[in-house]
C-alpha cells in the first residue's frame, strides 16, 4: 500500500496523472484489490498498531523514580517518559536533535508553572512549506506542587544537574560507584549514542518488568487513547500532538483498552451464567414437585375413609 501511494505522488507531480482516481487505471485497481483481498485471505492482512500503555505500567514507571533520592539514570528516565506523554511527542524523531533550549518552564495567567516546546523542529507532519500557524504541538505539562513525582520539578532537576559543556538534552548518566547527591553535575560530557532515545520504552519495559515490551509509540498511543476517552475535541488533540488529519486519532482511540475488554467479557458471560442458572432452578422446581406429589398420594393413602 505505502509503495502504491509513493507511485500515486510521483506520476502526479512529474507525469500529472492519477493512478488511483484516473479511469484508465481501473483494470489494474481491480486486480490489486483482487489481490489485497487474497492476501488478507492467507492472514497476510493483519495490521500490528500501537498498543497504549496500562495504566498500571505507567504508574510502575512513575514509582520507580525516588524523589527522595534520585539517581541520574532513573531521573533521565522519568523525565524522558513525561515529556514524551505529556506533550505527546512522535516516537523516534528528532529525539537526538533535541538541546537544552528545546523546551522552558514558563507560567501562565493562573500563576501555574508548566513545560512547553519553544524551538520548532521540522519532522513527518511538518515540513518547510508549513504554515505559520502549524507547529509539532502545543502540549503542555504542568505542574503538580501537591505530588512528590510533579513532573516540572523534575524537569528543573534534570536541566539543573547537566553538564554545562554540551548543549544536548540527553547526556550519558554518570555510573551509581561515581555518583554522589551533592555532586553539581550528574551526568558525562557524552551525549548519548544515536538510536538510545528510540528504544527508552522497549529497554525501560525490560527493566522495571512491565506487562509487556512497549515502544516509544506506545506513549503517544497511550495518551491520544486518554484524551479521547476524557472527550476532547479532536480539533483540539490534533494540535497537542501535531496531527493534522482526524483519521490519525480514529487509529489510536479506536482500539479497546484492556478494561473495556475485561468489561465486555464480563458481560458477555453475565447472559450465560443466568440461562444456566435458570435452567437449574427449573430442574430443582420439577425435583421438588415430583416430592411434593409423592408426599401427597402417601398421605391420601395412610388417610382412613
Amino acid at each position: 500500500m505505502g509503495i502504491r501511494f509513493g507511485l500515486q505522488r510521483h506520476f502526479l507531480l512529474k507525469r500529472e496523472f492519477d493512478i488511483i482516481s484516473d479511469g484508465e487505471f481501473s483494470k489494474s485497481n481491480q486486480i490489486f484489490e483482487a489481490a489485497i483481498v487474497e492476501l488478507k485471505r492467507q492472514g497476510f492482512g493483519k495490521v500490528d498498531h500501537q498498543i497504549p500503555i496500562s495504566k498500571e505500567d505507567v504508574e510502575k514507571i512513575q514509582s520507580s523514580y525516588n524523589p527522595s533520592s534520585p539517581d541520574p539514570k532513573s531521573l533521565q528516565q522519568v523525565v524522558w517518559f513525561n515529556i514524551m506523554f505529556h506533550l505527546i511527542r512522535r516516537g523516534r524523531e528528532n529525539l537526538r536533535l533535541l538541546t537544552k533550549e528545546s523546551f522552558a518552564v514558563q507560567i501562565d495567567a493562573a500563576g501555574k508553572k508548566f513545560v512547553s516546546q519553544v524551538v520548532d523542529e521540522m519532522d513527518k507532519n511538518h515540513k518547510a512549506n508549513d504554515q505559520p500557524d502549524d507547529s509539532p504541538g502545543e502540549g503542555r505539562m504542568y505542574e503538580r506542587p501537591e505530588s512528590p513525582y510533579c513532573p516540572v520539578k523534575t524537569f528543573e532537576l534534570y536541566l539543573s544537574k547537566l553538564n554545562p559543556a554540551l548543549s544536548c538534552l540527553w547526556q550519558w548518566p554518570r555510573a551509581t560507584e561515581h555518583f554522589s547527591h551533592s555532586d553539581e553535575v550528574w551526568y558525562c560530557n557524552v551525549p548519548l549514542e544515536k538510536n538510545t532515545p528510540g528504544t527508552f520504552m522497549s529497554s525501560i519495559s525490560k527493566e522495571l518488568k512491565l506487562s509487556q515490551k512497549y515502544t516509544n509509540q506506545c506513549i503517544r498511543a497511550a495518551a491520544v487513547s486518554l484524551l479521547d476517552k476524557c472527550n476532547f475535541e479532536a480539533c483540539h488533540i490534533m494540535r497537542v500532538f501535531g496531527h493534522k488529519s482526524e483519521s490519525s486519532i480514529r487509529s489510536y482511540a479506536t482500539r479497546l483498552s484492556e478494561v473495556k475488554q475485561k468489561e465486555i467479557s464480563q458481560f458477555s458471560v453475565v447472559p450465560v451464567l443466568w440461562k444456566t442458572l435458570n435452567q437449574l432452578a427449573l430442574q430443582l422446581w420439577r425435583c421438588k414437585s415430583k416430592q411434593v406429589k409423592i408426599l401427597l398420594a402417601e398421605t391420601q393413602c395412610q388417610t382412613p375413609l
